[in-house]
C-alpha cells in the first residue's frame, strides 16, 4: 500500500481520493489529536469533502458570485512556516465588501476569472512576507490581483480606476507584476 505522511498523520493515498474525488480545490485545516506544533498547519487538498477521525476540516465561505475566501486566505509561506492564516469575522466582511464593490464588477467586466494571489494576512504572514507594518492585507480590505498578462494588466488597471477603492497600485518585483487594490469599509 501507498501511504503519503502528512505532519505526523498517514493516510493511504486510495484513502485520500476516495474522500476527495470530485471537489474543487478548498483550503483545509489540518487537526491533530497530539497537540504537535503543526496542528495549525493550513495544507491545500482537492476536496470539500472531510477526511474522517482527527484529520482535515474545510474552512471556507462564498463571499460572493465568483470569489471564495480560501482565495483570499491560501499562502504557501503560511503553508511552509505553519501559520494559521484565518481572518476574524470583520476582516472576512472586509472581504466580502472588496468584492462585491471592486472584483466583481472586474470580473464582469473582464468577463474572465480575477485570480488572487494574496488576500488576508494574519500579523506572522505579513511579516514573514515583508509587508507594510499597516497593511491593508491584515484587517481583509486588500487584494493582489494576479495578471494573465501585463497588457491585460494595464486595462484592468485603468477599469479599477472607476471602482471605488481606497489604494490602486501597480506594484513589481523582479519579472512578477501584479494590481493591489484596497477597499476601506
Amino acid at each position: 500500500m501507498i501511504t503519503m505522511r502528512i505532519e505526523n498523520c498517514q493516510f493511504s493515498i486510495k484513502e485520500i481520493l476516495l474522500n476527495l474525488v470530485e471537489y474543487e480545490k478548498r483550503d483545509l485545516e489540518i487537526h491533530h489529536s497530539d497537540g504537535d506544533r503543526h496542528s495549525d498547519c493550513h495544507r491545500h487538498y482537492a476536496g470539500r469533502n472531510l477526511l474522517h477521525g482527527n484529520a482535515l476540516r474545510m474552512t471556507d465561505v462564498q463571499l460572493s458570485e465568483h470569489f471564495w475566501l480560501h482565495e483570499f486566505t491560501d499562502s504557501y509561506t503560511a503553508r511552509m512556516l505553519c501559520l494559521k492564516n484565518e481572518p476574524p469575522p470583520e476582516a472576512v466582511e472586509c472581504l466580502r465588501n472588496l468584492c462585491l464593490q471592486v472584483l466583481e464588477p472586474l470580473r464582469l467586466w473582464a468577463g474572465i476569472p480575477v485570480q488572487i494571489s494574496s488576500g488576508y494576512r494574519c500579523p506572522a504572514l505579513n511579516r514573514a512576507v515583508g509587508g507594510a507594518p499597516h497593511s491593508w492585507h491584515l484587517t481583509g480590505c486588500a487584494a493582489d490581483l494576479h495578471l494573465p498578462s501585463v497588457a491585460t494588466g494595464k486595462r484592468w488597471y485603468a477599469y479599477l480606476r472607476c471602482l471605488p477603492h481606497t489604494e490602486l497600485l501597480w506594484e513589481q518585483r523582479g519579472s512578477t507584476t501584479w494590481i493591489h487594490v484596497a477597499l476601506r469599509p
